[in-house]
């Protein structure tokens, strides 16, 4: 288990410009559990991909800030979003690697209407509501049905499955 860890905005800033300085393309911020909303801000304004892949959540504003980043952000253990912090993420302008091994039809709607390219790691099944449906549909038309490595075509629920019969779970 990963000691909880909080990343302040000062330990971010520090991290971005060790990365500036050796030339780096990603800012490995495995360490940390959480990250105060100061520390999201600050990284929301670099220019490299960021490895947050043990953060654990996320708050609205964090993900606001977020959303203004420009590169790719790995949040794989996130597991849980709020509407509102979701509908921030799905506006980011390049790809997410989210963690999420199911959703609930809200999130998985405003998932379907997605800027954000995301790529569901952890996603295990999609179930027949309409949000899932519409989800399975951005995955099949957007191609990021590649990076759901997780899903199995057993674990789609029988009405996507009629929906979308060439759907690649």
């Amino acid at each position: 288990m990963i000691e909880k860890k909080v990343l302040k905005a000062g330990v971010a800033k520090r991290k971005i410009s060790a990365c500036a300085k050796k030339g780096g393309y990603d800012i490995d911020l495995m360490d940390y559990t959480e990250m105060e909303d100061a520390a999201a801000q600050a990284l929301a304004e670099c220019s490299f991909a960021l490895d947050l892949r043990n953060l654990q959540s996320l708050t609205d504003e964090a993900a606001e800030y977020l959303t203004k980043h420009k590169k790719s952000i790995n949040l794989e253990s996130v597991v849980e979003l709020t509407e509102k912090a979701a509908k921030h993420l799905a506006q980011k302008q390049s790809f997410i690697a989210l963690g999420m091994t199911t959703l609930s039809t809200e999130l998985a709607q405003i998932f379907s209407e997605a800027i954000a390219k995301i790529k569901w790691i952890k996603l295990t099944s999609l179930d027949g509501s309409d949000g899932n449906l519409a989800l399975a549909q951005h995955l099949k038309s957007s191609n990021m049905i590649i990076h759901c490595h997780t899903l199995r075509r057993e674990n789609v629920d029988e009405r996507i499955l009629k929906e979308i019969p060439d759907f690649k779970g």
